[in-house]
């Protein structure tokens, strides 16, 4: 018996992982092979969504773990890592919310949006001259743009920046303010609901962290 992993093409185009069992029979001297295919998605994605459960833990147990002798900075690029790390992100933000809500301060990025994004570093301006990765402060709710270029209020993006597919930010509130938004973007596969959940309790970990 043979047993093996890998993947097919369905007749719709889409790639699919499979579980493929062989068996080789001798019948009147000719070599006769029977196998059954199994689609093995639902076994992944479990597989998967365990796999970042125990990743999530070991980097918030990390966190509050390190977080007292950690400035302040270097927490917000702990949870920028952590959540481009845990939504399969290429790029992730973290910036304040200034003012009466009306004044972003531009925090921090992850190590590969500052490389390939020409970003400017510790720069600050209006909420009203933000893009729609900032809607979540206006709407005061996780937003998620799986075709960005579909979404709605856009207000261009500056010279050499980053090309976004994808987007997700959520919002940190604090007494019905913002404080915090926490941004992601350019997932291979669009972003749902159990990514939604992990950059959740990112931020609310954060918000505890940040109150103690």
């Amino acid at each position: 018996p043979l047993r093996f992993e890998t993947e097919m093409i369905t007749a719709g185009g889409r790639v699919v992982p499979v579980e493929m069992n062989a068996q080789l029979f001798d019948f009147e001297g000719r070599a006769i092979v029977l196998a059954t295919v199994r689609d093995i998605s639902a076994l992944r994605q479990e597989q998967t969504r365990q796999r970042k459960q125990t990743e999530q833990a070991k980097l918030l147990k990390e966190l509050y773990a390190r977080a007292s002798e950690m400035t302040e900075q270097e927490i917000f690029d702990y949870v920028v890592d952590t959540a481009v790390s845990l939504t399969e992100s290429e790029v992730g933000f973290l910036h304040r919310i200034a003012g009466n809500e009306d004044t972003v301060v531009l925090t921090t990025w992850n190590k590969k949006a500052r490389e390939i994004g020409a970003i400017p570093y510790q720069a600050q301006y209006p909420l009203r001259a933000a893009g729609n990765w900032s809607d979540c402060v206006r709407e005061k709710r996780t937003v998620v743009y799986n075709e960005f270029a579909r979404s709605p209020n856009q207000k261009g993006l500056p010279a050499g920046h980053l090309t976004v597919g994808r987007m997700m930010s959520v919002p940190v509130i604090e007494a019905g303010r913002v404080q915090i938004i926490i941004g992601v973007a350019n997932k291979p596969s669009d972003y749902d609901d159990e990514d939604v959940a992990r950059v959740q309790l990112i931020a609310s970990e954060l918000q505890k962290i940040l109150s103690r």
